[in-house]
């Protein structure tokens, strides 16, 4: 005969009744060819528990009636104490609904002592086992699963955090370069206004002796010729200073403060040449939370403008606010003569110009496009329906300077 693999069982038998102890013995020691059942018997549930901590068993077989605990509670406790070994509940009678209690509590199954015999004993026994080994297959199969989700889960993270600090080591190496870039943009600025405007000066000295020493003389084109070399020296003395400024716009040093629009408004107009234009302020202005110098920068530049440019000898600037939930909104409007709306955009370029005759612009607006860039504000441009432009600035709410 082929020779078969036996298989041991160790079963812990809960049974206060000697006679029915006695019989599930005979019945798990009956000669079987494949299966052993190595049987320990202990009387109530508090021995049970005692040997579950001290052994290992394969299988719980436990009466329902024990002189410490009855019903399910016996089944529920065994299950609590070792959720994985399977528990076999045994009823003195026939009692469907307390076998079902049984089952609730977490048993495998239930059987009742009158009317099981070695064979469904044993039979009942080996499918509990087989569902026990299934449910431990699958638990494993699916925890080995899980551990290969996690692990390319894990992989994945591992890769996107490569990934985010090799792009945060970009954006700090950009951030690096500009950082030097703005840096050489300034002292470049510095240098070459200092250097440039060095000999413009001495020209400019020369060009003023020229003029103090031959104006009695010169016919009348060579004294034009030499006022007009002196404006184009003093142009470009300005267009050095300009590009100094332009240079150091959006670098901010003093902290935010408490600016009231209304005295800085009041004191940027006080120190204009402008004592045949009126200001009207047409709405009630803000005291803002803000950086002081951008501000400045903003409103200087579109007062200035307002009446540098305008083609009369007196006219009117208006002021008016307007507050949104994430912004404040200026308008500043002028009567002069205006700006073609095919120059709107030029306008805010460096040296753009605001009338198709100008043959020269300078770069205020575009200072204050940048500036306010830098901040996360904006101005736009609109032609009155009349005479006039408007410009309206969007200054947020909140403002910080823009991460270089």
């Amino acid at each position: 005969m082929p020779h078969t693999r036996r298989t041991n069982y160790r079963v812990l038998l809960v049974e206060d009744d000697a006679g029915d102890a006695m019989l599930v013995k005979r019945f798990l020691t009956a000669q079987d060819d494949v299966r052993t059942f190595e049987l320990i018997h202990v009387w109530s549930l508090q021995q049970a528990l005692e040997s579950l901590a001290e052994h290992t068993f394969d299988v719980v077989l436990s009466d329902v009636h024990l002189p410490d605990a009855r019903g399910a509670e016996v089944i529920k406790a065994l299950v609590e104490h070792d959720l994985e070994l399977p528990v076999v509940a045994l009823t003195g009678h026939d009692d469907h609904a307390l076998g079902m209690a049984t089952i609730e509590a977490g048993a495998e199954q239930y059987l009742t002592k009158d009317s099981i015999d070695p064979l469904g004993l044993r039979r009942t026994l080996t499918h509990t086992f087989a569902r026990v080994r299934e449910r431990r297959r699958v638990a494993l199969r699916t925890a080995r699963q899980h551990q290969r989700e996690l692990t390319e889960l894990n992989e994945e993270l591992r890769r996107e955090a490569q990934a985010r600090a090799r792009a945060q080591e970009r954006v700090e190496a950009v951030n690096r370069e500009l950082e030097r870039s703005n840096r050489d943009l300034q002292n470049f600025a510095q240098v070459a206004s200092h250097d440039l405007k060095a000999p413009l000066k001495a020209v400019a000295r020369l060009v003023s002796w020229l003029e103090a020493d031959l104006t009695p003389i010169a016919p009348a084109p060579s004294r034009a010729h030499l006022a007009q070399l002196q404006r184009r020296v003093s142009r470009m003395l300005q267009m050095l200073d300009d590009v100094l400024a332009w240079a150091r716009v959006g670098h901010i040093d003093a902290p935010a403060e408490s600016v009231d629009v209304h005295a800085l408004i009041t004191e940027i107009w006080d120190g204009l040449d402008a004592a045949r234009f009126e200001l009207v302020i047409a709405s009630p202005l803000p005291t803002l939370h803000t950086y002081r110098e951008p501000l400045a920068l903003v409103f200087r530049n579109l007062l200035t403008n307002a009446v540098r440019h305008h083609d009369r000898a007196a006219g009117r600037v208006e002021l008016e606010h307007q507050q949104t939930p994430r912004a404040h909104l200026f308008r500043v409007r002028d009567d002069g003569p205006g700006i073609p709306p095919t120059l709107h955009e030029r306008v805010f370029k460096l040296f753009g110009v605001g009338r198709p005759d100008a043959s020269r612009g300078g770069v205020g607006l575009a200072m204050v496009r940048r500036a306010l860039s830098e901040l996360g504000g904006e101005i736009e441009l609109s032609q009155n329906t009349g005479r006039g432009a408007t410009f309206v600035v969007t200054w947020p709410a909140s403002t910080r300077p823009r991460d270089p």
